[in-house]
């Protein structure tokens, strides 16, 4: 039997409406587009809610809103979760590629995600800010083991269709950011601190076929552990291993790259608002299952996530069993 919870949560009906709701939105045909800086959306604020200054966001107590890894947001207000932090070597780095990101899919996709208000580079502190809007509800890596089976699969066809439509847009045929750029996931950057992608192009892409993507994951296994483990490196496991099952795919897709409980909040009305888009990218089609199966393995290891992915992924147990195993021999 589940266990009770002391908050209201939205039934297995209600989550079912949610998913439904979604489902009758017209699809989108519109193809997303680049957008200047700094970027500012003052007419999706709410009415009579003015964009929180530079002043305010900096002199607000730190109220982390997220659990994830890398750069903090901190909600201002009531209305507003904020990341922030330097454009250069120190402190947490704050690139406009999570903006980019949410962007483009508010404008290719009906996916429930936070609106993009604001990111603007500020001269005066150096800082980099993206304002994004908060999301009332619950992390469902925080709620998962108190929720029935039915509400868990309403969640888990919800997220499905969710995934199915990201996967959906059209490929640019290549691996790597959106618009050509680096390799965000963490699998791929020199630190969880400063996020940045890694300095060797031929690890940090962007990759024109699946076979480089592979021979990257080499090349990154094999600086690593020379450079600060070298005792370990006869433990790397077989290259052909590699080409054998990361190979042969169809084709890269649209990827969160982190799909777990703590990036996932369950509002009220029953939906899905997937957060914190900073890893995201044209990335291989098993990529999206591996990660959202290992993700949060370390924090919540009892709460029998990794089998409701199954529900919301096509899986690809060989490649995630590999992956596993790679993740082993990196620092991340």
């Amino acid at each position: 039997m589940a266990k009770s919870l002391p908050v209201t949560l939205p039934t297995a009906e209600d989550i079912i409406a949610s998913t439904a709701r979604l489902s009758a939105l017209e699809k989108v045909t519109t193809v997303a587009t680049q957008h200047d800086l700094p970027y500012l959306d003052i007419e999706s604020l709410p009415d009579g809610v003015e964009l929180p200054t530079v002043e305010e966001i900096l002199a607000t107590p730190r109220q982390r809103v997220s659990t994830d890894t890398g750069a903090p947001i901190y909600r201002v207000g009531k209305h507003f979760a904020v990341k922030y932090g330097s454009c250069d070597e120190l402190g947490f780095h704050i690139s406009f590629h999570e903006g980019e990101n949410m962007l483009f899919v508010q404008e290719s996709t009906n996916i429930p995600i936070p609106k993009l208000y604001a990111m603007f580079h500020d001269e005066e502190t150096g800082l980099n800010f993206i304002v994004q809007e908060f999301i009332p509800g619950h992390q469902l890596g925080e709620i998962w083991n108190g929720l029935d089976r039915a509400q868990r699969q309403a969640i888990a066809l919800q997220i499905r269709r969710n995934m199915d439509e990201l996967r959906s847009i059209p490929s640019p045929g290549y691996y790597g950011g959106i618009r050509r750029q680096p390799i965000r996931d963490c699998h791929f950057i020199t630190d969880r601190v400063s996020h940045r992608p890694h300095p060797d192009k031929a690890i940090s892409g962007p990759h024109e076929t699946e076979e480089e993507w592979t021979e990257a994951m080499l090349r990154y296994l094999d600086t690593d552990i020379v450079n600060t483990r070298p005792t370990e490196r006869q433990a790397i496991p077989y290259a052909d291993a590699y080409r054998k099952v990361f190979n042969g795919h169809n084709g890269s897709v649209f990827t969160h790259s982190h799909l777990y409980g703590r990036n996932l909040i369950l509002r009220e009305d029953g939906t899905v608002v997937i957060v914190n888009w900073q890893n995201a990218g044209w990335y291989p089609t098993y990529w999206e299952y591996c990660c959202s199966r290992i993700g949060d393995r370390p924090r919540l290891p009892h709460h029998g996530w990794e089998a409701w992915v199954d529900e919301m992924l096509d899986a690809h147990i060989a490649e995630h069993d590999l992956l596993l195993h790679h993740m082993t021999f990196i620092d991340i």
